[in-house]
């Protein structure tokens, strides 16, 4: 009697239902697998996306940092830098004004070399 008609409607019957088992199965795995993907590793997950969005913050704010920096120190360099460009322009113009009174000593004491020549 196992092998009779009665037995092949029952596993017919559950063979029916197994594939659709497989079809419910196959329609809510991806569901079931993020489930336990998040039970797994959803606290660690969301630790490591923490940490990451500190660590961005203090790279953006070490960046920040840097930046203000760098520009402090292009400033204190352009300033020095016009500072030695008007020394340079000063001793250029002291020494312009030197200059001009080593000539006007030297034109004097050649007039009067020639004032004391004929005194003689």
């Amino acid at each position: 009697m196992r092998n009779g008609p009665a037995a092949q409607a029952v596993v017919k019957e559950g063979q029916a239902k197994e594939p659709a088992l497989k079809d419910v199965a196959r329609d809510q795995s991806p569901e079931v697998i993020d489930q336990v993907r998040e039970l797994l590793f959803g606290q660690e997950k969301r630790r490591t996306e923490q940490t990451l969005a500190s660590l961005q913050a203090e790279m953006h704010k070490s960046f920040s940092d840097m930046r203000s920096e760098l520009q402090h120190q292009v400033d204190a360099l352009t300033n020095r830098i016009l500072d030695l460009e008007r020394a340079g322009e000063k001793r250029r113009l002291e020494a312009i004004s030197d200059i001009g009174r080593a000539i006007s000593e030297l034109g004097a004491s050649i007039q009067n070399m020639g004032v004391e020549k004929p005194r003689r």
